[in-house]
Formats: C-alpha cells, sequence, structure tokens
C-alpha cells in the first residue's frame, strides 16, 4: 500500500515526524 511516495511513505519512514506530518497535513486542510 505505500508503494506511491506521498504522505504514507514519509510517515513510514519517519517514524519521529510522522504524527508531527499528519497533524501538519490535517490541520493545514481544517484551517
Amino acid at each position: 500500500p505505500w508503494g506511491k511516495p506521498t504522505k504514507g511513505a514519509r510517515t513510514r519512514h519517519n517514524k519521529a515526524t510522522d504524527k508531527f506530518i499528519i497533524r501538519s497535513r490535517h490541520a493545514k486542510k481544517k484551517r
């Protein structure tokens, strides 16, 4: 499922910034 280089790949690779990236993306969409 992680074949496309999208937010998924980034989150999978960066475990530390995983939640940060997700939160950032969601926050931007919400705001």
